[in-house]
């Protein structure tokens, strides 16, 4: 068996503990979706597949909040003997624990595809472990950080410099949303700082693509993100590829009917980028029509 997949219609058959190896000895791809772990159960199954190379897990909840990670001794028997070695980690919505259990667990992350969405509160410490584990090795990066904190901290890519593609994902602009946090003083949100935090401290002569993924929402506004230095981290990016194409995918389901040149704003904000070799596309989607721009 070289696919498995975890549900939560299934789990209860799967998570009889003395046939996990059983079960899973020779799974190399693994997803686990919408399922809530107690105890140990989340850390026998990932121990119990030593061919692992891909783990999907997508709405994962663990209540075993305090292994931040430790080897216990109901854990000791069921750690395998090797390291397993993960290539492909697609991460969304984990909990902080699931990262640093991966990060420190019996695992050897040397990833070559990497997609993270991560939405678990302001605790992300062990984020930038999972870049820096990935190195020379990473080409493909999905990233996207929904929410109100900021994780320009989190953010630092400056150990993969032979990444080819990046997708910054979920951009979400709300209009609704506001400016300022008040605990109990108010405090600028900083919701966006990720975006060119992405690109700051990366240097790759591989990088062929650079995607951005944004949808506005409830009259969300382009100029909420920092595109002055999105231009200029992108132009340097552009100047050390050579031959970069850079797109960006803007999605409103609000449209009402009323133009709206979001085409032109992107590119009107990018002119550093336009004078560097290389592609800049532009595709606005809003119901039912379709705007699109590139340049050259």
């Amino acid at each position: 068996m070289d696919d498995s997949i975890i549900e939560n219609n299934v789990l209860a058959i799967v998570l009889a503990r003395e046939k996990l190896p059983t079960y899973f000895r020779l799974v190399k791809h693994l997803r686990i979706e919408n399922v809530r772990f107690d105890g140990t159960d989340l850390l026998r199954v990932l121990c119990a597949c030593p061919e692992l190379r891909g783990l999907t897990l997508c709405a994962v909840r663990w209540r075993r909040s305090s292994l931040l990670p430790a080897f216990t001794p109901d854990l000791a028997a069921v750690v395998p003997p090797r390291q397993v070695e993960l290539d492909e980690l697609t991460l969304r919505s984990p909990p902080p624990q699931v990262v640093a259990w991966l990060v420190k667990g019996p695992f050897r992350l040397a990833l070559r595809n990497l997609e993270l969405m991560w939405d678990g509160g302001s605790d992300a410490k062990y984020v930038p472990s999972l870049f820096r584990a990935g190195g020379q090795s990473l080409q493909h990066l999905s990233l996207a950080f929904p929410g109100w904190f900021s994780f320009r901290d989190a953010v630092d890519l400056s150990n993969n410099t032979r990444l080819r593609t990046l997708h910054l994902s979920h951009i979400r602009i709300d209009g609704s949303q506001p400016r300022l946090l008040y605990i109990p003083d108010p405090v600028p949100l900083k919701t966006y700082e990720w975006v060119p935090a992405a690109l700051s401290r990366l240097h790759s002569l591989h990088l062929t693509q650079i995607h951005f993924s944004i949808e506005l929402v409830k009259g969300g506004d382009l100029s909420v993100l920092d595109w002055d230095a999105i231009d200029a981290h992108l132009a340097r990016l552009a100047r050390e590829a050579g031959g970069l194409v850079t797109t960006f995918h803007v999605g409103n389901a609000e449209y009402s009917g009323r133009r709206c040149n979001a085409v032109d704003a992107v590119m009107y904000r990018l002119p550093r980028l336009r004078e560097v070799e290389g592609r800049v596309g532009v595709v606005y989607t809003h119901w039912p029509k379709v705007e699109e721009c590139w340049f050259p």
